[in-house]
């Protein structure tokens, strides 16, 4: 979705190396009830298992370590 993209861009989610989607302390603190509700319900949801869809493991890797806010 559009709302995931972008939390996604900002940093307020990223996926582990097991793929499962990780959510920042800043978008917890979150006083926006609706991101935080539509965001919440996929934590440790693992993306779907479409081996040519998944992204690489250092693409994550890189983006947990330079755009995720932990």
């Amino acid at each position: 979705s559009v709302l995931h993209d972008k939390a996604f861009d900002k940093g307020w989610i990223t996926f582990d190396s097991n793929y499962q989607l990780k959510i920042s302390n800043f978008l917890l603190k979150s006083e926006n009830d609706f991101v935080k509700q539509s965001i919440l319900a996929y934590n440790d949801k693992k993306i779907e298992d479409i081996a040519k869809f998944l992204p690489k493991i250092e693409y994550l890797e890189w983006h947990q370590q330079n755009i995720f806010i932990g």
